[in-house]
């Protein structure tokens, strides 16, 4: 019988997996686990013309609560190493704004706050490996450079409903020029783009990311109100909170944005999978 390859560290290339969390442990002694169980959402959706959008949508329900799930595709080395370090930093930051305290986030918090959503992306991103849409290259620039890569833009929310205390909402897009469709099949396309949006107690940690150029999103006047961009930097210091909170009608909108106006305004492009997942 022919061994199974081992894997190999979606970071570095290296041997040695080792189970890592989707959500820091660290997070059940700031965020109560209220639920024994979890729901992994799926829609996918072929945008074939503004006529023909075929929706596929499938829930599945786990046992356990989302912040206990583990996948296995980082080496010791990364996980116990730059990962861990990263994941240090962050955390008494991330405390504050997932508790809705009196924080003043200056540049390198920014910064951190930043990397260490690219890399929560990363690993979420590999609990439905079809619909990963983030390049290998991206990867590679956080674990070396410990910042994200170009094309990346996140923003911070403050939260204050009910619904999305512990949630990830994703959408893995394959934009392309509907001319390369001719001699292309749908299902063979990569992902090249993505939006994510992560409620984690208060905080909203909204990110997109594509490797084609001028992929950005502009959100309604009272929306990027309550807004607060930090990657590319933008400025020396954002105090929080805002004076403007998210409800959860807000943050249902905000997930869904990108993708509404994708299929509203690039009918020259297709998006072969628009897959959620939500624990």
């Amino acid at each position: 019988m022919t061994k199974k390859p081992q894997g190999k560290c979606i970071f570095c290339g290296g041997d040695g997996l080792s189970k890592q969390h989707v959500w820091p442990e660290w997070l059940k002694n700031v965020i109560p686990r209220e639920t024994s169980t979890h729901i992994q959402h799926r829609m996918k959706i072929n945008y074939l013309s503004p006529e023909c959008i075929l929706v596929h949508p499938s829930f599945e329900l786990h046992q356990g609560h989302g912040g206990v799930k583990k996948i296995r595709n980082v080496c010791r080395k990364c996980n116990s190493g730059w990962m861990s370090s990263l994941e240090t930093k962050a955390k008494p930051i991330l405390t504050s704004l997932i508790l809705g305290e009196p924080i003043t986030l200056d540049a390198h918090s920014q910064l951190v706050i930043s990397a260490w959503s690219v890399m929560s992306n990363i690993m979420n991103e590999f609990t439905d490996q079809p619909t990963a849409a983030i390049p290998s290259f991206h990867r590679q620039i956080l674990m070396e450079s410990k910042r994200p890569a170009e094309g990346w833009n996140i923003w911070l929310g403050w939260y204050k409903g009910v619904n999305w205390k512990l949630r990830c909402r994703h959408h893995g897009f394959a934009a392309v020029p509907a001319s390369q469709l001719i001699n292309n099949n749908v299902n063979k396309i990569k992902g090249n783009t993505h939006v994510s949006t992560f409620v984690l107690g208060e905080l909203m940690i909204y990110s997109m990311s594509s490797t084609l150029p001028n992929f950005n999103i502009e959100f309604p006047g009272p929306l990027s109100q309550s807004l607060r961009r930090i990657w590319p930097i933008n400025q020396e210091s954002i105090v929080w909170p805002p004076c403007q909170l998210l409800t959860d009608l807000d943050v249902n909108f905000i997930a869904d944005a990108f993708c509404l106006d994708l299929m509203k305004n690039h009918s020259n492009r297709v998006v072969p999978f628009t897959p959620s997942f939500h624990p």
